[in-house]
This record gives structure tokens, C-alpha cells and sequence, in this order.
């Protein structure tokens, strides 16, 4: 989701006169992504064209899916031919959204603090390997390990606990 995907197409006129009034579009079978239209124009005999569909995914592409594409061509005397579909797999992007509860209370040098950071799902999708670590603590801390959540289903939150050691 939000990324464009190309097709590259040639387009042939394997006859022995000229077609007139060609155009390309490229159809999703599935419907998932719509369709794309180009001009081509006349086509000499035994010559091609090279084509190349941009098909933009939108950000908010809400599931994960597989589209078939398919470059179908008419000519101005209705004449058509279509491709062999080609499979596509588009993916949702999820969203997520952190907060960490930092330690109350009064800190002292040696101790060790647990920080509790909740990784929420906010997307229609499933999240999956999603790593999460603290930054921006001071230069003499040693930052805890990431962790690695594998798999976040759809409105779901997990929370994550962090032991970090206050240096001397």
C-alpha cells in the first residue's frame, strides 16, 4: 500500500496492414486496484510498442490481497486482445502507535527500572515483525535489547517491559 507498481507492456502488430486507434489499459481482475488507460495510437505493420503502467496503491489500501492484472488493447475497428493475467500481491501497511510509561518515583544510581512501552495496532491489518527499543537515553546507560513482536492483530496492543539499569 502506497507504493506504485509498474507493467511493462509490448504491444504487437503481427499483421501485414496497419491498426489505427490503439488503446491499452491495464484491468484488475480482482478489482482491487482498477484500471489504467493509455493512447498508443497507430500501429505500423509487424511493429510494436512499448508500454509502461504506473498503478498507484493507495496509502490506505485496507486488506492484504492478490490482484490479477491484465493489459487488454482495442483498435478504433473494435478489435481486441488481452494478456495472460499476471498475479500481483499487494500488502496493507499497518499503523502503529507507541507509548511508554516512564518509572515514578525517586531514581538511584545501581538500581534497575523496568520502562513499559504498549505497541498498539491501529490499522484494519495485521502487523507482523514489529521491533521495538528504547532510544535517547543518557550516553552512560546501556540500552536494554530490542524486542520483537511477531505478529499484532488488528486493534490489538501488546506491552513490552524494559529493565534498564541506572549507572552509578
Amino acid at each position: 500500500a502506497g507504493e506504485t507498481a509498474r507493467v511493462n507492456a509490448r504491444i504487437t502488430n503481427p499483421g501485414r496492414l496497419p491498426v489505427q486507434g490503439v488503446t491499452a489499459r491495464v484491468i484488475d481482475t480482482a478489482g482491487n486496484l482498477g484500471v489504467v488507460i493509455q493512447d498508443v495510437g497507430d500501429i505500423p505493420p509487424r511493429a510494436s510498442r512499448e508500454l509502461i503502467f504506473a498503478i498507484a496503491v493507495p496509502p490506505e489500501f485496507l486488506l492484504d490481497a492478490v490482484s490479477l492484472l491484465v493489459v487488454e488493447t482495442i483498435s478504433a475497428d473494435g478489435t481486441t486482445s488481452r494478456s495472460e493475467p499476471q498475479q500481483v500481491s499487494v500488502a496493507c501497511v499497518p499503523r502503529l502507535a507507541i507509548s511508554a510509561q516512564a518509572p515514578a518515583g525517586q531514581l538511584a544510581g545501581g538500581q534497575s527500572v523496568q520502562v513499559i512501552v504498549v505497541l498498539r495496532n491501529e490499522s484494519p491489518c495485521v502487523a507482523r515483525e514489529a521491533r521495538v527499543s528504547l532510544e535517547g537515553l543518557p550516553p552512560d546507560f546501556v540500552p536494554p535489547p530490542e524486542q520483537r513482536v511477531v505478529e499484532l492483530a488488528p486493534g490489538s496492543a501488546r506491552h513490552l517491559t524494559f529493565n534498564v539499569l541506572i549507572p552509578q
